[in-house]
């Protein structure tokens, strides 16, 4: 709820809370008061018309336009019907990006890179190794280790990949977008409720450093990675 829309210019403004209230004349500030103060289902739908075509200060993101479309629906709805209106406050709400707290530029987490690095090379791994595929509850991570050789968190190839966190360059661009599940043979159909999510425009530049470090022992890990290793894989991967 910490954000007010702009219609005409397809964007929604996020606003610090306090800021906002701080801002409101004596007449808004009990109005909005006494709206928080009934804590129902029904007053959080009160709480989206009163922040409706209210101007703000904060950070501006560009929304799509079914997000508008979206938004002027769940206003209009019913206040009778608790459980659509539980179902549709449920789904109704926006993931961010990670942000820096001072400015709330976009960066992107080392462990997210590091993770689909991971991802990428154990594509190329169980692309080249043909090996049965471990079953039970633990089968994913029995596979991992199987496929790089490892036993434990000691002898992991990956302990040795040092990924920092990469930080924006400059101001960063994003947008409000939904993620649709799409199954293969479906011809196209979206199926299940939408998640809506801030992405981060493509064009934009991020700035860190991937490592890989060379391990003391061939004998503690087997099957060490190396660093053009992953950018080929990922590249191969992800494109």
């Amino acid at each position: 709820m910490g954000f007010v829309v702009n219609e005409n210019k397809s964007e929604i403004t996020v606003f610090d809370p306090i800021a906002f209230i701080s801002d409101l004349d004596a007449k808004d500030k009990k109005v909005f008061s006494e709206i928080c103060s009934r804590g129902t289902l029904e007053s959080i739908l009160e709480i989206y018309k009163f922040l409706r075509r209210r101007s703000a200060c904060g950070k501006t993101v560009q929304v799509c336009s079914g997000f508008i479309d979206h938004y002027n629906k769940t206003l209009s709805m019913n206040v009778r019907d608790r459980r659509k209106v539980q179902q549709e406050l449920n789904s109704f709400i926006i993931s961010r990006t990670s942000f820096l707290a001072a400015d709330e530029r976009p960066y992107i987490p080392g462990s997210s890179i590091k993770g689909a690095l991971r991802t990428a090379h154990l594509n190329r791994l169980a692309a080249s190794n043909r090996i049965p595929t471990p079953k039970g509850r633990y089968a994913s991570i029995d596979l991992e280790k199987e496929l790089m050789a490892y036993s434990d968190i000691s002898t992991d190839p990956f302990r040795m990949v040092k990924v920092s966190d990469f930080m924006p360059v400059g101001n960063v661009q994003t947008k409000i977008n939904y993620a649709v599940n799409i199954k293969k043979g479906s011809n196209g159909s979206a199926k299940g409720p939408p998640q809506i999510f801030e992405i981060i425009i493509p064009g934009n530049v991020f700035l860190g450093a991937i490592e890989v470090e060379e391990p003391l022992s061939r004998g503690v890990i087997k099957k060490p990675v190396k660093l053009k290793e992953l950018l080929d894989s990922s590249l191969f991967f992800y494109s």
